[in-house]
């Protein structure tokens, strides 16, 4: 406040100088008040508004921290609970046959995959991720910054636009470097997950689309169909370090066209329509 003072005093000079409606005498006596006076009152009044705002902002943002997390939770809540409700009220209208999709073996069988998938590829996911976290932190957020400011440069707002602009920039930015950190441990947790379901989902031969194709009877399983199990499980592990390892990049360059492309081709593999 105290380094604006005389800025604000030159300008206010320096406006009422270029008057034409007022004569020498006043805009002498104005001149000599501004002068005399505005080094006392502006960092007064400055001050008080800064008190103000300061406590404003503050009660604001401890409101904000106490209270937008437990409505989140309970938004959050509420809408399981209901889903859930709904969901058992439209399976208990459907008829119950009492067909498996997978026999005892089969899920043995995917256990087996599943845990195996986790011992093997799960540490190699997640020292890839490690590896490359502060690659995507940097990548992305100089990809988004420079995004953002060359947006800020092109929107041509004038002084107090592009001023205000680039407060909402560091703002965002103060928010988004510790959040994107929060999304890369997630999504090391996530891919750990993926480790152990996918290839102990392709295990147990069942797919949810063609699962509920699945003849009632099942035939017993020879050594040979175990065998193309485990292989086909196998895949299904590259497969989850082939899309953690694209996902990963395309966080770098900031390419969500990449991810989503990659994401697609796995529902494919996923629908058996892609090999």
């Amino acid at each position: 406040a105290m380094l604006c003072v005389p800025l604000v005093i030159s300008t206010c000079v320096w406006t009422v100088w270029t008057l034409a409606a007022v004569g020498p005498a006043r805009k002498t006596l104005s001149t000599i008040l501004m002068c005399g006076l505005g080094p006392i009152v502006l960092p007064l009044l400055s001050s008080i508004v800064l008190g103000i705002a300061w406590v404003a902002f503050s009660v604001l943002a401890a409101a904000a921290a106490t209270l937008l997390p437990c409505v989140v939770l309970i938004s959050a809540l509420y809408w399981g609970l209901v889903s859930a409700a709904e969901f058992r009220t439209r399976e208990r209208r459907k008829p119950q046959d009492g067909a498996q999709d997978i026999t005892f073996t089969e899920m043995l069988l995917a256990i087996f995959a599943a845990a195996t998938s986790l011992a093997v590829t799960g540490p190699v996911v997640l020292l890839l991720t490690l590896v490359k976290s502060p690659l995507v932190l940097l990548g992305a957020t100089v990809s988004a910054s420079s995004q953002a400011l060359g947006a800020i440069w092109k929107s041509r707002a004038g002084p107090f636009g592009s001023l205000l602009l680039l407060v909402l920039f560091a703002l965002g930015f103060s928010v988004g470097v510790p959040c994107l950190a929060i999304a890369i441990a997630l999504s090391a947790l996530v891919k750990l997950v993926g480790c152990a379901l996918w290839p102990g989902y392709v295990a147990c031969g069942w797919l949810r689309t063609v699962g509920a194709k699945r003849r009632v009877a099942h035939r017993r399983l020879t050594v040979r169909a175990v065998r193309a199990r485990l292989s086909d499980a196998s895949k299904a592990a590259y497969q989850v370090v082939w899309l953690s390892d694209i996902v990963t990049n395309a966080s770098i360059l900031l390419r969500p066209d990449l991810a989503a492309q990659a994401v697609h081709e796995f529902g494919d593999l996923a629908r058996g329509a892609r090999r």
